[in-house]
């Protein structure tokens, strides 16, 4: 198999694969090692098709992409979890096999499989939180006896195997010495954006474009857009309005009331709130990346940013 071939042709719609070959572009990796980091997206891009199937699945999606999800073909159906089991096999393999004899082999294989827990807790997370009105908090708990929190749930479901992995792979291939720490930092609240911005575009984005029928509403999700509407009302100086509020969203995010939910976020114009957000957190990010030691991964990362800001699919 071609690898090399078949990732030059799909890497404008691969972004995780092409962020492994741009990070080990950008510390200046060996020619040598290059296939080793091809054959790594490659493996990437194999664990996300294991994902999505599954989480399609656990959703009850219908589309992905603009098609029929992969479970929902003729002849698929429930088999497809078969499939999604065989996919993660051989990614786990065509990631061992191309760090064999590297002098990083341990710590890519190692990377590769905590991401694979890290992103199923975090889906774990994500249907523990949803239909619960009091998990819809912004922030990690200091008290392990309340619930789990948004930024929890997006470090571990997309954080770890859309920026953190790809980035330490692309890293750890080029063979040099370079410091994960800051990286990972940056990394994490990427994934907070990213995480952020495709809950937008759940609800206020093209299907046509996006290629998905959004459904977190349907779904009762724990998500930036819920999260924000009950820290507003949470906040709000009258009191009755502030309870009212609360039982009405309290109960149309309970039955999953479409209808009602998108009334509530245009009357806390949710849609303008989520801009002003995003150009506020991607300017913080920006600077974050001053930070980052090494130049080429600091350009890297704005870029990174410039180009997720204001994404439409």
């Amino acid at each position: 198999m071609d690898v090399a071939a078949i990732l030059r042709r799909r890497f404008e719609q691969n972004k995780r694969a092409q962020l492994v070959i741009s990070s080990f572009d950008a510390i200046g990796g060996s020619i040598e090692n290059r296939e080793r980091a091809l054959r790594s997206a490659a493996a990437i891009e194999m664990l996300q098709s294991f994902l999505l199937i599954a989480d399609d699945i656990m959703d009850n999606s219908n589309t992905r992409r603009g098609k029929k999800c992969w479970y929902r073909q003729e002849g698929i159906g429930l088999s497809a979890i078969n499939d999604a089991f065989l996919l993660q096999s051989a990614a786990e393999n065509e990631m061992r096999e191309s760090f064999r004899g590297h002098a990083n082999e341990s710590r890519a294989v190692s990377a590769f499989q905590s991401t694979i827990r890290m992103t199923i807790v975090g889906q774990m997370l994500d249907t523990a939180t949803a239909c619960n009105v009091e998990h819809f908090n912004w922030q990690r708990s200091t008290n392990e006896n309340e619930s789990f929190r948004y930024s929890q749930l997006v470090e571990h479901k997309t954080s770890h195997y859309t920026f953190i992995l790809p980035l330490t792979l692309g890293i750890l291939a080029g063979g040099k010495e370079i410091p994960l720490e800051k990286v990972t930092q940056v990394a994490i609240k990427l994934g907070y954006l990213f995480q952020s911005q495709d809950d937008w575009l759940d609800v206020y984005g093209n299907s046509a474009t996006t290629g998905k029928i959004g459904s977190d509403i349907k779904d009762k999700k724990c998500t930036w857009l819920s999260c924000k509407a009950i820290e507003i009302v949470n906040e709000m100086n009258d009191g009755k309005m502030m309870e009212r509020l609360k039982l009405i969203i309290k109960s149309a995010f309970t039955i999953g009331d479409e209808e009602e939910v998108a009334r509530i976020y245009q009357q806390l114009q949710l849609n303008q709130r989520f801009k002003s957000f995003q150009d506020e957190y991607s300017g913080k990010l920006i600077k974050e990346t001053e930070f980052i030691p090494q130049i080429g991964l600091s350009s890297l990362f704005k870029d990174i940013i410039t180009q997720t800001k204001d994404r439409q699919k």
